[in-house]
């Protein structure tokens, strides 16, 4: 339970640096059974939303070792190397990486996950078990005006973007790179359909996103070689609390479907006929 808690009880993981519990907008199950279980509150268990660190993982989640000899069940939530170099936490808030420690003499046998007995993760709330950690820099909320060069060539920042899953390499690259598979982008979200449409570095429009689909990022960007896509998540990743993209939604409808556009086009001639 307790590596489950660990990552609902640090606000950090939700909302910017903040360690004050009322600095998040985002309350989950085990939030409000916790409020509940004071003895003071009484929780409105409808107005929780959806966790997605542990979400579908099953028992084994909690029950069993994260990983061993290197491999794990649950690569969403946990990781075994540091590339890609940057890639998605489970929250979206922010580019992350594989944080792995080196410890000088091997760790205990119940923190063993690697077949290195020096490797393991850094938080005793997490039973150690290597994680995807934000970088410091990398919240997509960020100003642009401050965020480093390496960064600003293929994130969007604002306060209605959100990590994306892909794998792409930034254009024009002056050195040559592993592949990687995170981007912040733009997310507009239309909360009555429950759909959404992205917008990445160096676009000019917004693209429909459909969970599990693959948005090739030359057809829509200069910034990335060809080659290169991200994978759309599901709605609730992207648009659960994000109040900028639902914002968004209302300056930049999202685009029509090529079928779409023919059925306006048919009706206006029967019109007009």
């Amino acid at each position: 339970m307790r590596r489950l808690l660990g990552r609902t009880s640090r606000c950090a993981t939700r909302r910017t640096s903040s360690w004050r519990c009322f600095s998040c907008r985002v309350l989950h199950c085990p939030d409000h059974g916790y409020f509940e279980d004071l003895g003071f509150y009484q929780a409105d268990f409808s107005k929780a939303e959806v966790m997605p660190w542990g979400k579908d993982a099953g028992c084994a989640f909690l029950s069993e070792k994260c990983m061993e000899n290197n491999i794990t069940k649950w690569p969403k939530m946990f990781c075994n190397n540091t590339e890609p170099r940057f890639r998605c936490p489970t929250s979206r808030l922010a580019v992350a990486t594989c944080f792995i420690t080196y410890n000088e003499t091997p760790v205990p046998p119940y923190f063993q996950y690697f077949a290195d007995k020096h490797l393991c993760g850094s938080s005793a709330l997490m039973d150690y078990c290597p994680i995807v950690v934000p970088y410091n820099t990398g919240s997509c909320a960020q100003n642009t005006s401050k965020a480093s060069a390496s960064l600003k060539a293929f994130n969007v920042f604002s306060d209605a973007a959100r990590c994306i899953d892909g794998e792409f390499k930034p254009n024009n690259s002056q050195r040559v790179v592993a592949p990687y598979a995170g981007m912040c982008a733009n997310v507009s979200c239309d909360t009555t359909k429950r759909t959404y449409s992205v917008k990445v570095r160096g676009s000019t429009r917004y693209v429909q996103c459909k969970a599990g689909k693959k948005v090739e990022l030359s057809s829509v960007s200069d910034a990335f070689e060809q080659g290169g896509y991200i994978t759309c998540p599901p709605y609730v990743e992207v648009c659960q609390g994000n109040e900028g993209a639902a914002q968004a939604a209302a300056l930049h409808p999202a685009p029509r479907t090529a079928g779409a556009a023919l059925l306006v086009t048919a009706l206006v001639a029967v019109a007009c006929a």
